[in-house]
């Protein structure tokens, strides 16, 4: 890769957005045939949160190299990003198909298939994400969430346990631990779980409304 690429993405990590701006469009006047250079830029905008001003850049960038994996993937965050989940699919499962398999991709495959109700590639995509990465607790608590949707409290349990052993102030883990818990009818687990969800966010609504629920059901048995 070449040094100005390497200099633009250090600029964009450290939010210098303006400087990388720059050094990418340098390397574009350039490398006009290079895909990398509008690939880069197309993340740049998408880190400023222009979503909507990177589609351009990408769809550049493959038309200079219609398998350029790195350019699909980019588009398909963007699409996601402007809730258009089904395109977005196509476009991830082509950066996966021309290279890409990490467990970004697949975090992000998962969420988009869930988007369009297909929850069973979906759950296969999640499950992918946390053996690449099993410390990515996004991943493993969308997973959790949809094993928990699909009825599968012991499974769903187990992975809402390791993101809270990843990350003990995680309060939408031990929320869903609480939910599981009432679900299987243990009342008294299910208050300590949302008492921690509680401590460590005050303000998650669900948690207190499910707390305030199982106290009133307490004082009225």
């Amino acid at each position: 890769m070449e040094n100005k690429i390497l200099e633009g993405i250090e600029l964009m990590k450290n939010h210098q957005f303006e400087a990388a701006a720059s050094t990418f469009n340098d390397f574009i006047e350039k490398n006009p045939e290079d895909p990398i250079g509008y690939t880069n830029f197309g993340n740049l905008l998408l880190a400023a949160k222009q979503p909507e001003q990177s589609v351009s850049f990408f769809h550049k960038a493959l038309l200079l190299d219609e398998n350029y994996a790195s350019a699909a993937f980019g588009l398909g965050n963007a699409l996601f990003e402007l809730e258009k989940y089904r395109e977005a699919t196509l476009l991830f499962e082509r950066a996966n198909q021309n290279g890409i398999h990490e467990g970004d991709l697949y975090y992000m495959l998962g969420l988009s298939y869930h988007h369009i109700d297909q929850d069973g590639k979906a759950l296969a995509a999640f499950l992918r994400a946390t053996e690449l990465n099993p410390k990515d607790t996004d991943a493993r608590f969308q997973y959790g969430l949809l094993l928990a949707q699909m009825n599968q409290l012991d499974l769903a349990r187990e992975q809402f346990e390791q993101v809270i052993h990843e990350d003990s102030t995680h309060s939408d883990a031990y929320y869903n631990l609480g939910v599981i818990a009432v679900r299987k009818g243990s009342h008294l687990e299910a208050m300590t779980h949302f008492r921690q969800a509680l401590e460590n966010n005050k303000d998650h609504m669900l948690a207190s409304y499910g707390l305030k629920q199982l106290e009133n059901e307490m004082k009225k048995g």
